[in-house]
């Protein structure tokens, strides 16, 4: 007894208090604050990052109310999308805090209780280099993710291409892997660790470009008045108008071939526009050029008929 006393501490009225109790209250200060530094930091976190939204939601959805029907449709792409952006990075953030106070309180604590760490430390070594090894692809793929949710690489709904036979459209976005629906519908789960490139057709703008092959015999400044026409035809009807962000340009003679003249056209739209756009120029620049008389090159000639001979 008396050497509990003299190991004793000594509370705020002077009492002795047991060392025992005493470490047990100094546990129990650095869990409470702990707790309070962990709740008030992912709160400074939250606030901190949410104020990098261009406005609040509500606000935003109401000033896009009153905007006409093309601009509702790609501010509020943008908002949704960075809003899913800082949102995620608000949860890493906060998870990131938390791991961080808690493991520092946890360390006090086993200082207060005298623990020392030294015997674990030869096993947690040995644990962690197995560990490492095994969780080395998993830390690369959340801290790729991680940094193309910040970047702003892609989103969801975005037409992308990831490497070889990674062509599609993102579906879902983790910090792990992502989810890209292909043309033929397939659903690829890509580890965010082994996207080495992005090639994103749906950010900001994009260009539908279309090349024409005629023969050498062409004349190729009709030829190029036919495609520039239509181009500018489609542009203007009101199925495309809202998607077309300048006038067609006729780029000219761009290469030849062994069988003819390839003739370009350009025509800047909306990001994930261009596939549309160019499906339907397609369709109307062939007959034009049929009806006009000038035919497509062909790698495979005609068959003489009665006439050549």
């Amino acid at each position: 007894m008396p050497g509990a006393l003299l190991a004793a501490d000594v509370d705020l009225f002077g009492r002795q208090v047991p060392e025992a109790a005493s470490k047990a209250i100094r546990v129990a200060a650095i869990l409470v604050v702990a707790l309070v530094a962990s709740r008030l930091l992912r709160a400074l976190v939250r606030r901190v990052l949410l104020r990098s939204l261009p406005a609040s939601g509500s606000r935003l959805r109401r000033g896009l109310r009153k905007a006409t029907p093309s601009v509702l449709q790609r501010s509020a792409d943008a908002a949704l999308r960075a809003e899913a952006r800082v949102r995620t990075i608000v949860s890493v953030a906060r998870s990131v805090t938390t791991v961080v106070v808690w493991f520092a309180a946890a360390v006090a604590a086993l200082d207060v209780l005298e623990i020392s760490l030294a015997p674990f430390g030869v096993g947690a070594g040995i644990v962690g280099v197995a560990l490492g090894f095994g969780a080395q692809n998993v830390v690369r793929d959340f801290l790729a993710g991680f940094f193309i949710v910040v970047e702003d690489q892609f989103g969801v709904g975005d037409v992308v291409d990831l490497g070889p036979d990674l062509k599609g459209t993102v579906e879902r976005i983790s910090l792990r892997a992502t989810q890209l629906r292909d043309v033929n519908g397939v659903l690829w789960h890509v580890p965010n660790g082994q996207i080495l490139r992005v090639g994103n057709k749906s950010q900001l703008w994009a260009r539908a470009v279309l090349d024409v092959e005629v023969g050498y015999d062409t004349d190729l400044a009709e030829a190029g008045r036919i495609l520039l026409r239509e181009a500018v035809a489609l542009a203007e009807d009101p199925a495309f108008a809202d998607v077309v962000l300048e006038p067609p340009e006729l780029w000219g003679a761009e290469s030849f071939s062994l069988h003819g003249v390839v003739l370009r056209v350009a025509v800047k739209t909306e990001p994930a526009a261009q596939f549309r756009l160019l499906r339907a120029l397609r369709a109307r620049v062939v007959p034009a050029l049929l009806t006009a008389g000038i035919e497509l090159a062909s790698a495979h000639p005609k068959p003489p008929t009665a006439a050549d001979a």
